[in-house]
């Protein structure tokens, strides 16, 4: 207001159970603080900014939210490897991140993207091709992106997508004769 002036701005970090206050430098009216996110524990953070005026006014009223995650989520295959007569096979999974609640995960074969889908934190999932295979040995896995953009990737299976019927060939008897 016209009669005071910023005297000090702190920045206030807290997840819930631990608070950290950064002091900000005057550069010219902007104020900035310099925060280590290392220094920081993977989880959902409020930075609430809290300004003092020469006359001992405080304003509290902005704050932010964000998270800090460094940790790729786990993915896990269900399915082994299997032989299958389906051009479009099912491979089963889940994942598990500590901090989010879905995370888009996507089916490869032979490094090729085939389907994705936003799926549900430990819980079991599956992923089908969505386009036909031809016939023949696929490496499969299966990555999951959270929030935070971290990608976390299952071990590889093979499928093989067989879907000729075996030939038979009969030597004998021979085709209507007769045997006693």
């Amino acid at each position: 207001d016209a009669s005071s002036s910023v005297e000090a701005v702190r920045f206030n970090v807290t997840n819930g159970s631990t608070a950290l206050l950064f002091t900000a430098s005057n550069l010219t009216n902007v104020w900035n603080a310099s925060v280590d996110l290392s220094t920081l524990a993977e989880d959902r953070h409020t930075v609430t900014i809290l300004t003092n005026d020469t006359l001992g006014n405080l304003n509290n009223t902005e704050s932010r939210n964000f998270t800090v995650d460094r940790t790729t989520p786990s993915v896990s295959l269900i399915s082994s490897s299997f032989n299958t007569s389906d051009s479009t096979p099912t491979v089963n999974f889940n994942f598990t991140d500590a901090i989010f609640a879905t995370a888009t995960c996507t089916i490869y074969f032979n490094n090729t993207a085939y389907n994705n889908s936003v799926v549900n934190n430990a819980t079991a999932a599956a992923l089908s091709a969505n386009n036909t295979l031809a016939q023949g040995s696929y490496l499969v896995n299966v990555t999951c992106r959270d929030g935070s953009l971290n990608t976390g990737v299952s071990n590889l299976i093979t499928v093989i997508v067989d879907a000729t019927p075996p030939t038979v060939n009969f030597t004998a008897p021979s085709s209507g004769s007769n045997h006693t």
